[in-house]
């Protein structure tokens, strides 16, 4: 389920840095004692990388393997070995030999190995709604009972994550676990939604679990986000077999610090990723999900056509748009109290569509789009129907693990093919054409993405003809979408969350620019401060126990001369416990932070803002004369920023600029939380 804003806490990106160097400066004073230590300290980033490149690989296959022969259970069994799908089912020879890649298969008529669970049209379309809504009520029950964070695809969380954030039991092993067993799940109920997408959630979640057998990653969050950032690129190179296109989606989509080093890194991980896929799951061949061949290059007079699949980019900010207006009116039913009755209502009425039409996944669906060519009538039903079913899908947030890769893409090539056989008057390979520029927009409008989604593309099909007409058609989507509404799904997503993700300061509100910081500060009445480090074991615990949750607290000289000594960190009982004095008293020295960044009130709030950005302290401090004036935090920038816009929306202008100040300063106190 979504996250709520308080539940993210600040990381110190300064902080971790410091602490990374003096745990290599210690080190190099105390060398390890042998030379298998001595390996392991040099070498423990890459046996991570590795491990965890092989772990996401076995994952990956197991959800690929499981996924295929769930969507085929549906439909019936094989005859003497019913964990096999159809494909491997149908595959000839033998299966002492079923490893060889290249092996004939049967068309579904000629198969008479694969055993339909019935040859009555009704009956089976019962069995198979019995099957996808059994799914799909397993996927629910596990997501609501056992974790709840496994629910929806996740990336606007990791995004915020890696913008310098923490947040509890979001990437752990329960949430890893839940959603590697849910994905098949999800995909065999035959629900809108892809697995592409919540691959990056699965291969952030095993990011976290795995540092934490590192000493190097174990008490540094700053190193954890290099790691999530790789994990991240290797959930969408295992998802789509594009170890390349996976590197730059992490960089362009989810990264806010992304150095040439974490790109070398990401690259190896996804390729090892990419390797033990395909060692284990040999069966689909070449790691790419469809193949196109195109005979001839495109033409001059064909970049008419591509300019008019700019409809996609505005299609893409019109799923979103809907999607948000679907999910309000979710929130005011009565449904929302009985989530997995919600998920087998929708399964139910998915299916009811799909198997009238279709009962293969979307990936399939995609793949015959440039193959067959239908009547116009029916992709226009089938489009309408997809769309339809995507948008109630993504609005309804249903507790399962969603994506939108592939149903984008699938509505976008259903365009695409009635654009193609329009066009085909004009020009014979334009149904096949027009499938794969279109799929590509329809992600790019609703993701707003180019560099990522055009290597992804190319990796994805095998074919490299088109790459100047997919940036065309790219470039143009998100030209057309951003017109409608700036950022993709996930920035989006993130926005209407409130999730504290911080912008660049280009994008703050021009009503906002120039204010002093003195306006959006948690001023100096509102804080929590020490007047002594040395306190009674009575006095610190009533500190703690009165302020749970808070991660610091201002050291002053005296409450009225206010004169700054320092800023003591994040104090817990386990803590205090190893610094008493004695019995009766707790030193907090080794805990003061003496020369914290500091600002003067008056500097402009999109300073600041840069300063959290590029440097990512957890607070800065405001003083003025060696006087403690307040204290902010990105929270407390996002929450100046979330009220102006509030205001401005209630106003419909931006006058009364000292007002709107004034109501900047009197927000509630979030820097002791961040």
């Amino acid at each position: 389920m979504p996250k709520a804003p308080d539940d993210f806490d600040t990381i110190d990106w300064v902080q971790d840095v410091l602490a990374d160097h003096k745990r290599r400066r210690d080190l190099r004073e105390s060398p390890p004692s042998s030379a298998v230590e001595g390996a392991f300290e040099s070498m423990q980033s890459w046996i991570l990388l590795l491990i965890l490149g092989v772990s996401l690989g076995l994952t990956a296959a197991f959800i690929d393997i499981i996924a295929a022969w769930l969507v085929d259970v549906r439909l019936g069994h094989c005859e003497s070995e019913f964990y096999l799908s159809k494909a491997i089912c149908c595959t000839v020879p033998s299966l002492e030999v079923i490893h060889v890649l290249n092996s004939t298969t049967f068309s579904s008529d000629e198969c008479p190995r694969w055993i339909p669970w019935s040859s009555n049209y009704f009956t089976s379309w019962i069995v198979y709604i019995f099957f996808a809504s059994t799914f799909a009520a397993i996927t629910a029950t596990l997501v609501v009972k056992i974790a709840p964070n496994a629910a929806g695809g996740g990336t606007p969380e990791i995004k915020t994550i890696l913008g310098g954030f923490s947040t509890t039991d979001f990437l752990d092993f329960k949430t890893f676990l839940i959603k590697a067993l849910t994905l098949p799940l999800t995909v065999a109920s035959g629900l809108a939604v892809g697995k592409e997408g919540p691959m990056i959630h699965v291969a952030s979640s095993l990011a976290g679990v795995l540092p934490e057998f590192f000493p190097k990653y174990k008490h540094n969050e700053g190193r954890k986000r290099e790691i999530i950032a790789i994990a991240a690129a290797s959930g969408v190179a295992v998802a789509f077999g594009a170890p390349i296109g996976g590197t730059l989606f992490s960089l362009e989509e989810l990264s806010s610090f992304f150095p040439s080093k974490t790109m070398l890194r990401s690259f190896f991980c996804a390729l090892v990723a990419c390797v033990t896929l395909q060692f284990v799951d040999p069966y689909r061949g070449k790691r790419v999900l469809f193949e196109v061949t195109f005979s001839r290059n495109w033409l001059m007079i064909e970049i008419i056509g591509f300019c008019f699949l700019e409809y996609l980019g505005l299609s893409g900010a019109f799923v979103i748009k809907i999607s948000q207006v679907v999910g309000g009116i979710r929130k005011k039913h009565w449904i929302t109290k009985h989530p997995i009755l919600e998920v087998i209502l929708m399964t139910i009425l998915t299916g009811l569509f799909t198997h009238f039409s279709h009962r293969i996944d979307g990936s399939e669906l995609l793949e015959h789009l440039f193959q067959e060519c239908t009547t116009v009538m029916l992709l226009f039903i089938a489009l309408c129907v997809r769309l339809s079913l995507t948008v109630v899908s993504l609005g309804l947030k249903v507790p399962v693990t969603a994506g939108i890769f592939i149903p984008s893409m699938l509505w976008g090539g259903l365009f695409g093919r009635l654009v193609g056989v329009g066009m085909e008057t004009f020009q014979k390979s334009w149904p096949h054409l027009s499938v794969f520029s279109s799929s590509i927009g329809a992600l790019g409008g609703v993701t707003r993405l180019t560099l990522a989604l055009t290597v992804i593309m190319f990796e994805l099909t095998g074919t490299l003809n088109y790459i100047v007409p997919c940036m065309i058609v790219l470039m143009v989507a998100k030209l057309v979408g951003d017109a409608f509404g700036k950022g993709g799904m996930t920035d989006q997503a993130i926005h209407a969350l409130h999730y504290p993700f911080l912008e660049i300061a280009e994008d703050l509100p021009l009503g906002i620019v120039g204010r002093p910081i003195q306006d959006a500060m948690t001023p100096f009445s509102q804080l929590v401060v020490l007047k002594k480090t040395l306190l009674t074991m009575d006095e610190a615990e009533h500190i703690v126990s009165e302020n749970t949750g808070f991660r610091g607290y201002p050291v002053v000289r005296s409450q009225r001369g206010r004169e700054f000594m320092g800023f003591v960190n994040f104090i817990d009982g386990r803590n205090m416990a190893m610094h008493r004095m004695s019995d009766l008293m707790v030193d907090l020295t080794p805990y003061i932070n003496r020369t914290p960044l500091s600002v003067h009130p008056k500097l402009q709030l999109e300073v600041v803002m840069e300063m959290f950005k590029k440097l990512g302290p957890r607070y800065v401090v405001i003083l003025h004369n060696g006087r403690l004036e307040g204290l902010i935090t990105k929270k407390d920038i996002l929450k100046a920023v979330h009220e102006y816009e509030q205001h401005m929306d209630t106003r419909g202008d931006i006058e009364d600029y000292d007002e709107m100040g004034s109501m900047m300063g009197d927000q509630v106190s979030l820097i002791q939380r961040a």
